[in-house]
């Protein structure tokens, strides 16, 4: 109980912890006692505050004095092993004073330097007076400073044996220890001009701690080098001095006041004769200056506890007593030195405008001390709480102002630097608001002291440093606590009162609010419900209905919507669950997120969707909160109490009980909405200030609980009144005598029974009884219902000028509103009222204001009542605008607007101003809204428009609106009642004004992007006609379309170094903005910004001077506007001026954009199977050329992606569409493939690049089409989307952007078809022009197949599937054979065939089924299909399938779809599919392969070939293979010379392949001629394989034949030659006519053939291919001349004497016929076979040639042997060429 903080001060010196956050904590009191009898055994206690001590596993310092020689001369102590101390943390010292927790037992450093014995004479020592000074301080103080050094003066003993030498250690020790830590190393030198009389070369500096492990806290100086003895320092002692500096030393980061530091000398042994020694330590305190330091900013730990940690109970303006707490730890220890109280303190300044309060003086209750269970510690312990007390009954504290000042206690009251401490300040709160963020919003804190300086020493440390509060984002701790601003006008309104029951759903809840302060863009306006009320996760909010908003004349006094935003669907909405601190019970919050600035001082309206609670305990009539708060999530402004049903009541809404009775009230009236109602009853929504009168309005009650109401309260909204001065309530039927008369019209219709209150008291009662509090509201008292009846009344209102804004346009009736207990509260309903007749949100636009000049005023109202034929609206204006008479309407600028009604347009001029009336010529112009212009002149003067309150629009111009009919025979009777939009000032015109052009570099450099959607910066140049030299505004007036932020101030720039970028040079022809013009703000609005600038005195913006300022922060529209012009108007005191309207910049905008897909389904792959590849066909004509290696870039909406490989590349096609310029037809270009680099962004494939890698430009003002293949989003979407195309170029500098209309998803069918190739099963027909003999389709919707529908499938281009006259071919259905019986005749399931579009290329079943066609069911059809010639380009290449519904008569904007027809885009789309068709393998066509003529023909000779084609694509090089016979060999062959673009590829040629390279064009004839080829073996039919190929190359020595475009595989019969075989002939001779009969012509026979004479000749031949029956021999060998005297035609005979023995003749003989011997030709025809490969002799007579015949021949005489097929060929079956030798 003694102990008190004071002793702390005096036994503790500092206290440390590693816990940076919650420090040590603060002792609540320290006290000692001794424990033996005697003075030298101590117990020291350190008392905490309650669960406020010390953490485990975190490491703590304490410091204090101790003299510990006694320990050491003690005998009996050992000093490496016995203990010097115990630590014991304790429990609790008053419940249990003696319970340790733990205890730690403490040696002292065994390593420490060993006192001097008293036997020891000789040790060095300072000097007792002066041995170790501080240097370098002003009147007695040295503060440090990060960097600095540390300057002293040393000085020895007195006598040689206490000197200081070489060898000695001098430590210097760094008080406060636990501050300092500083290096391991540092820098010594002796001060160079100090009183040095004696050697000082080297000094060694070096860093120790004093605790071994901990912070470096000591200098150690070793005084000279051992080299080998102790040299390089002198001998210190008696008067010798010396300076050191100590350099290169840590600062500390903290502080302390004015203090000493303390040093050491050692000796090394010297006396001793060692030199390795540290002993004999003599200690002294520093003398001279005492050293203090300011703590580092930000190393003060100051913050205040947030709302959620407890603090800041009465956060609002104007609050009293608010609680708010500090945490505080400090870095300097205040240690309270004297008595006079003076010395020491420290102060909390709150912020400007509160007021610190004093609490009662308390001697048991420090006021100022934070509660143990503050939420902020979080129920953690220990919490770091300590409080400061000085033991007084107002416990050291002193308030004043705004001032908070703790004073310890006197002497040796103490706070340690590195304790924490949480205050309590009891505080009244500003009367002004005090957001988080405002520079006024600033706690500080400030701590002085004078240290160890005396009252007339030094001057007080501290005093003038002032650190602020700083904490990181914290939910509890924070840098300063918000000062909300107060919502004073809020409502909240239910449209469903009763508990929620099980089929409910969420109600829709309005909110209306006004603002007190402004918060920024990207706040939250955030709604707190209590308990029991359910948002959802995440919430759902929106905005009210449009009436809410409308604008009746003044717009400052309109309801806003929410900031929030509005390129998105739905608001960004989010809940939370908390509960408030202190309380267990849990509400939900929900939070609507802002995109822009919500206003200071408006009225804001939204709805959120909430479950009522379920539970009947539960009112809630309390706890509806509303707040605003800043894009850090800080409050801004808030409602002090519960948000109140209705103004005149302070409640919330609370829930009623009749979730089950089928409660309802409703208008008893129709709204009268047209001017004929038919006799009905209506309610007139004239306004009173147009009709004069009261109308009634009808409330009728059905199901209303049985048993007793309770207090009924009816409350109209607050612009309406109750009317009963002249009119009474009705409560009966109007059929009942007891109703007054006079009011049966207006009797309540279809009730029962009467009202029950108001014949409670009396059943024949003619009047009624109530309360009426307030203009709004009627209280009937409390009576019973029965169930079965109808129940009602009406009473007169009063219509007011304009609908409720901020609140519900509703009359809410409450049965039992008093109670607090549900089940009291009987019932509750919200009836909706209609909109009062009233014009609303009329404007005035225009597009000059300069004084008389044209301008187009665009006008903007819009009406309730329909406007019958005859019927007008008028406008009158202000005096001065003058109109001409025959005025006619034009389209509103606003592109947005829609177009001008059909009105006749009339002027005249009236004393008060112009009034125009426009009329409406036939039938009736219904209510709505309307834009429209009309040309005027403004007035020859200026005009100023200042703001005045007391004209119906807000401002000193106004223009009002009315509308009339004109009933025959009767004057105007008014429609709606009227309204006004406000005027504008007209102004002198301005000198000059225009965007001055800029350079490419300006243009990157000032940040300017004329794309569309982008953020800009665009310069703006202009000059006054007279000169400015008061403050005023600039408003920048930009075409429609574009949109200001807005907070658009730092987008201003004027400054001549920045204005056109940095490192720009300002131009010469602009005046530099002068330096006392400032524009201070710029705030947007729309496509206005509006800047604030101020002159300073002396200052002004010259007059005829060319003045540049940058506007940015603003948002370019989709495409150019036109008008596409800018305005400037100038504001100052009484002075205006305005610009000439500013041509604009065009948008760097794609034109002519479009997007046409040829897929519209979602996607649905299911697993292992390939997604449906979507082909895009992107169409856009650019602004801006597009260079080599610049890019296209594609952004696809959310859900789809391009498609693309594991390397991100991706397939494109980018084309130049042909285009005629001056007459000449121009056939544009498509970009090689491999001149575009196509790859999807790395992480995020739904956006796409496309670099340019040709040297061909895309070149601005052309048409370009582009090919992107995507992959579908998986769901459908109700909205097309907007797909982005950009360029831009190398460098990755932008250059144009678009957003192109998308198209809607829709729900996806299966497609699929089948194409199999019976000659090659498991295979597809693929070959260009083949027929498709198995082809067919199979269809399957997921919708059912109704009469009216259409399914439309279109088949790719070049496909045939008509004949000629337009009809499907060969249509069948296809149906599953197992699943038929045989014979059966198969049967589709639709009741038509389709219908054949051949132009179209179409397929199309028209569905007249009934009953329709199930979902799900099977379609399978077949056509003869032949396929194209080649593959078709994307899209081209795709089958798409599309379900389509009946018309709906509605134009569907659903995007654009490849190849559909018109007549189809606006059927409803059900499902589609699409799949890409197969590849095509091209065929060449034409072709012809031939051996040429004359020359070799037969098998295994060398001859030469021509090959020709006609190439389907063009192609760089063919393939020509011999697949049969085999052993054709090309190695050696060569191409025809007249060809000398051709060139034989010799790496790919040999055998059977040769590869030419030649030019081949798509459609043209391709020639090659190939010579010296060895013809193939055996000769026969010869089958080619020709390919055409391009890109192909040699690489590392092999052919890379690169892609293959055209081919013709297996070219046989009908487009190649059959090879002859070869006659092999193996024996020849030629006999005269005796050389058969030697016998008879002995000598005749010897002679040789004679010339002219008779002779006969025989050949043994075979032949490689076999002669057929019925084929024929050719023999000649011309001029020899055949005879048919002689013919025998055999098999050869044997060989061997054997054989020759069993020889037949006969049998050998061939049977054949002689057919002619014409031409020198003997021609035999085979009755029997010649096999291949058997040799045959045949013998023959013949006329030998006379010598002349011979002559004439001129050349050798060979024969020829040929067989031939008849009909005869081109070539023979087999030949030999005339291969013989000459007779």
């Amino acid at each position: 109980e003694d102990a008190s903080q004071q002793a702390c001060g005096m036994l503790f010196l500092e206290f440390w912890s590693e816990d940076m956050e919650r420090g040590f904590p603060l002792p609540k009191g320290c006290h000692f006692r001794s424990y033996d009898g005697t003075e030298k055994r101590r117990e020291l206690e350190i008392v905490f505050e309650p669960k406020s001590g010390l953490r485990k596993n975190t490491l703590y310092q304490i410091v204090f004095n101790a003299h510990i020689k006694d320990v050491l001369e003690d005998v009996t102590y050992n000093l490496l092993q016995d203990t010097f101390m115990q630590l014991i943390p304790m429990d609790d010292v008053t419940n249990r004073p003696y319970e340790a927790i733990e205890r730690g037992d403490v040696i002292l450093d065994p390593y420490g330097r060993i006192p001097k014995p008293d036997s020891v004479d000789l040790s060095p020592e300072f000097s007792q007076t002066e041995g170790f000074k501080i240097l370098g301080g002003y009147n007695n103080l040295l503060e440090l400073q990060s960097g600095d050094t540390l300057a002293f003066q040393m000085m020895g003993g007195h006598g040689q044996g206490t000197m200081i030498q070489a060898g000695c250690r001098v430590r210097i020790f760094l008080w406060p220890l636990t501050q300092w830590q500083t290096t391991s190393s540092c820098t010594a030198n002796c001060i160079e001009g100090g009183e040095i009389s004696f050697l000082c070369d080297y000094i060694r500096c070096e860093a120790e701690a004093v605790v071994p492990g901990m912070t470096l806290n000591i200098i150690k100086l070793t005084l000279g080098e051992l080299n080998p003895t102790w040299v390089g320092f002198g001998q210190l002692y008696n008067n010798k001095k010396v300076r050191i500096r100590v350099g290169a030393i840590t600062m500390p980061a903290g502080g302390f006041f004015a203090n000493r530091l303390a040093a050491e000398v050692t000796d090394a042994g010297i006396t001793a004769g060692r030199d390795d020694l540290d002993q004999y330590p003599n200690y002294v305190h520093s003398i001279g200056d005492l050293i203090w330091k300011a703590p580092t900013e930000g190393q003060t730990i100051a913050k205040v506890v947030s709302v959620a940690g407890g603090g800041n109970t009465r956060p609002y303006r104007m609050e009293h007593d608010n609680t708010l707490y500090a945490r505080l730890i400090l870095t300097a220890t205040l240690l309270a030195r004297d008595d006079t109280g003076e010395d020491c303190s420290f102060t909390i300044t709150l912020p400007e405008g509160y007021t610190c309060k004093q609490p009662p003086t308390d001697a048991e209750v420090n006021h100022w001390a934070a509660p143990v269970d503050l939420p902020a510690f979080d129920n953690v312990y220990p919490h770091g709480r300590g409080t400061p007390d000085d033991g007084t009954p107002n416990h050291g504290w002193v308030a004043s102002g705004r001032l908070c000042t703790f004073t310890p206690q006197h002497p040796y009251g103490v706070i340690y630097a590195g304790s924490s401490m949480v205050v309590k300040i009891v505080a009244d709160n500003p009367d002004f608001s005090l957001p988080r963020s405002s520079s006024s919003n600033l706690w500080t804190f400030n701590a002085s002291s004078r240290g160890l300086c005396g009252l007339d020493h030094c001057f007080k440390q501290g005093e003038d440093r002032v650190y602020n509060f700083l904490s990181s984002p914290d939910l509890v701790y924070q840098s300063n606590n918000v000062v909300l601003g107060r919502i004073q006008k809020s409502v909240i309104q239910p449209s469903n009162f009763h508990l929620r029951g099980v089929r409910d759903k969420a109600q829709a809840l309005r909110v209306f609010f006004q603002t007190e302060q402004e918060v920024p863009g990207g706040g939250e306006v955030r709604v707190r419900a209590p308990p029991g009320f359910n948002f959802g996760f995440p919430c759902d909010a929106s905005d009210l209905e449009d009436s809410y908003y409308a604008t009746s004349g003044n717009p400052e006094t309109a309801t806003l919507r929410l900031p929030v935003d509005r390129n998105v669907a739905t608001f960004e909405c989010a809940t939370r669950t908390a509960s408030e601190p202190g309380r267990d019970m849990l509400y939900q919050e929900i939070s609507v997120r802002l995109r822009d600035i919500l206003l200071g001082g408006r009225y804001f309206g939204f709805k959120v969707h909430v479950d009522n609670p379920e539970d009947a305990s539960v009112y809630a009539a309390d706890g509806w909160r509303i707040y605003t708060a800043d894009s850090d999530g800080y409050l801004v402004d808030g409602t002090p109490q519960t948000v109140p049903f209705i103004d005149s009541d302070g409640n919330s809404w609370g829930v009623y009980s009749s979730n089950d009775t089928g409660f309802k009230v409703h208008l008893g009236v129709e709204p009268q909405i047209g001017l004929v109602v038919g006799g009905k009853a209506v309610l007139d929504m004239r306004p009173y200030a147009m009709s004069g009168e009261a109308v009634y309005v009808t409330l009728v009650m059905h199901n209303v609980p049985v048993g007793n109401s309770g207090l009924i309260r009816v409350v109209l909204p607050d612009t309406y009144t109750w009317d009963f001065s002249t009119h009474p309530l009705l409560f009966r039927k109007s059929a009942d005598p007891k109703s007054p008369s006079g009011y049966a019209s207006n009797a309540p219709s279809g009730i029962t029974d009467p009202f029950p209150p108001c014949v409670a008291a009396d059943s024949q009662a003619t009047t009624c009884s109530f309360t009426a509090p307030d203009d709004q509201t009627i209280i009937f008292s409390s009576a019973y219902f029965s169930t079965v009846e109808v129940y009602g009344f009406a009473a007169p209102i009063r219509i007011p000028s304009s609908n409720p804004a901020k609140v519900s346009n509703a009359i809410f009736l409450e049965m039992g509103y008093t109670s607090s207990l549900v089940d009291l509260r009987r019932a509750a309903a919200s009836i909706p009222l209609p909109n009062v007749r009233v014009l609303k949100n009329a404007d005035v636009d225009y597009t000059t204001s300069i004084i008389g000049k044209e301008t187009g005023l665009q006008f903007t109202i819009q009406t309730v009542t329909p406007i019958p034929k005859n019927g007008y609206i008028q406008i009158r204006g202000p005096l001065g605008m003058n109109f001409s008479d025959d005025c006619y309407l034009m389209p509103a600028t606003d592109p947005a607007a829609p177009p001008p009604p059909d009105l006749l347009c009339e002027h005249r001029l009236q004393p008060a101003g112009p009034r125009i009336r426009l009329f409406v010529k036939d039938g009736v112009l219904e209510g709505g809204f309307y834009q429209f212009l009309i040309l005027a002149e403004n007035p020859k003067q200026p005009v100023r428009n200042y703001n005045n309150g007391a004209t119906p629009c807000g401002t000193d111009i106004c223009w009002l609106f009315n509308t009339f009919r004109v009933p025959p025979n009767a004057g105007p009777q008014e429609l709606d009642y009227e309204t006004s939009a406000q005027g504008y000032s007209v102004n002198r015109q301005m000198l000059e004004a225009r965007i001055p052009p800029l350079t490419s570099v300006q243009t990157y450099a000032t940040g300017r992007d004329d794309r569309p959607t982008q953020q800009n910066n665009v310069i703006f140049a202009f000059q006054l006609s007279t000169e400015v030299t008061q403050s005023g505004i600039f408003v920048f007036r930009a075409p429609y379309g574009f949109e200001f932020l807005q907070q658009c101030t730092p987008g201003i720039d004027t400054n001549e170094a920045t204005l056109y970028g940095l490192g720009n040079r300002f131009p010469d022809e602009f005046t530099v903005w002068p330096t006392g013009v400032v524009i201070q703000s710029c705030r947007g609005a729309g496509r206005d910004a509006t800047l604030n600038f101020t002159v300073a005195q002396g200052a002004k913006l010259a007059a005829s001077s060319l003045y540049v300022v940058r506007i940015g922060n603003f948002t370019n529209p989709l495409k150019t506007p036109s008008p596409n012009q800018w305005n400037i108007e100038l504001s100052a005191g009484f002075d205006g001026e305005a610009s000439e309207p500013i041509e604009g910049m065009p948008l760097w905008a794609f034109t002519q954009t479009s997007l046409t897909p040829v897929a519209t389904a979602r996607d649905q792959t299911l697993a292992g199977e390939v997604r449906t590849r979507n082909p895009l066909r992107f169409v856009f004509r650019p602004y801006n050329n597009i260079p080599q290696e610049g890019e296209l870039r594609a952004a696809a909406p959310s859900g789809f992606q391009f498609a693309h490989l594991a390397s991100r590349e991706c397939d494109v096609q980018l084309r130049e569409l042909p285009y005629v310029e001056l007459g000449v037809n121009y056939p544009g270009y498509e970009w090689p493939t491999d001149m575009l680099v196509c790859l999807a962004d790395e992480g995020d494939s739904s956006k796409v690049s496309v670099r340019l890698r040709d040297t061909r430009p895309v070149q601005k003002g052309l048409e370009y089409e582009l090919i992107l293949i995507a992959y579908n989003a998986r769901v459908e979407s109700t909205e097309a989307a907007d797909w982005v195309l950009q360029s831009y170029l190398p460098g990755n500098l932008p250059l144009d952007e678009s957003r192109i209309f998308g198209f809607v998803v829709n729900n996806v069918m299966e497609f699929k078809y089948v194409n199999s190739d019976p000659s090659n099963p498991g295979e597809e027909v693929r070959n260009g022009k083949a027929l498709l003999p198995e082809f067919n389709l199979r269809l399957q919707f997921p919708d059912v197949l109704t009469a009216g529908d259409k399914i439309v499938i279109i088949v790719p281009e070049d496909f045939i599937f008509t004949d000629f006259a337009g009809s499907c071919v060969n249509f069948r259905w296809v149906c599953d054979e197992t699943l038929m019986v045989a014979g059966e005749e198969c049967i589709g399931p639709l009741s038509m065939p389709p219908i054949c579009n051949k132009t179209l290329q179409t397929i199309t079943f028209l569905i007249n089924d009934f009953p329709p066609i199930p979902q799900e069911t099977l379609i399978s059809f077949g056509l003869d299909f032949i396929n194209p010639a080649r593959t078709m380009d994307l899209p081209e290449n795709s089958w798409r399938c599309t379900h389509y519904g009946p018309s709906t008569g509605t134009i569907l904007n659903r995007g654009l779809r490849y190849r559909e027809e018109s007549v189809d885009a606006n059927l409803p789309i059900y499902s589609s599919k699409a799949f890409t068709s197969w590849d095509i393998i091209p065929q060449m066509e034409n072709v012809l392969v031939d051996i040429i003529r004359p020359g070799n023909l037969a098998a295994g000779s060398i001859s030469a070939i021509e090959i020709q084609f006609k190439a389907v694509n063009d192609a760089e090089d063919i393939a020509i293979q011999f697949v049969a016979p085999d052993n054709f060999e090309f190695g050696g062959a060569k191409l025809d010379p007249a060809v000398p673009e051709q060139e034989l590829l010799i790496p790919d040629s040999g055998g059977g392949l040769a590869r030419v390279r030649t030019v081949v064009t798509a459609g043209l004839v391709t020639k090659i001629v190939l010579r010296n080829v060895r013809l193939g073996a055996e000769g026969g039919q010869t089958v080619v394989k020709l390919t055409s190929w391009t890109g192909g190359m040699l690489q590392n020595g092999v052919w890379n034949p690169g892609e293959k475009k055209d081919e013709r595989l297996n070219c046989g019969t009908m487009c190649s030659f059959t090879l002859p075989g070869l006659v092999d002939i193996s024996y020849e001779k030629l006999q005269n006519q005796y050389h058969q009969n030697p016998d008879l012509y002995p000598v005749q026979s010897r002679w040789e053939a004679q010339m002219g004479r008779p002779a006969q000749i025989q050949f043994l031949f075979a032949c490689t291919q076999a002669v057929k029956i019925g084929h024929e021999l050719w023999i000649h060998g011309k001029p020899y001349q055949p005879t048919m005297q002689l013919f025998t035609l055999a098999e050869a005979p044997p060989l061997s004497l054997a054989d020759d023995e069993a020889d037949d003749p006969a049998s050998r003989a061939v049977q054949y016929r002689i057919k002619d011997v014409l031409d020198k030709t003997l021609k035999i025809i085979a009755d029997q076979p010649l096999a291949a490969y058997t040799i045959y002799q045949v013998v023959f007579s013949v006329i030998a040639p006379t010598a002349q015949e011979v002559e004439e021949k001129g050349e050798p005489i060979t024969w020829s042997l040929e067989t031939w097929a008849y009909p005869y060929g081109e070539l023979p079956t087999n030949t030999n060429d005339g291969e013989t030798r000459e007779f």
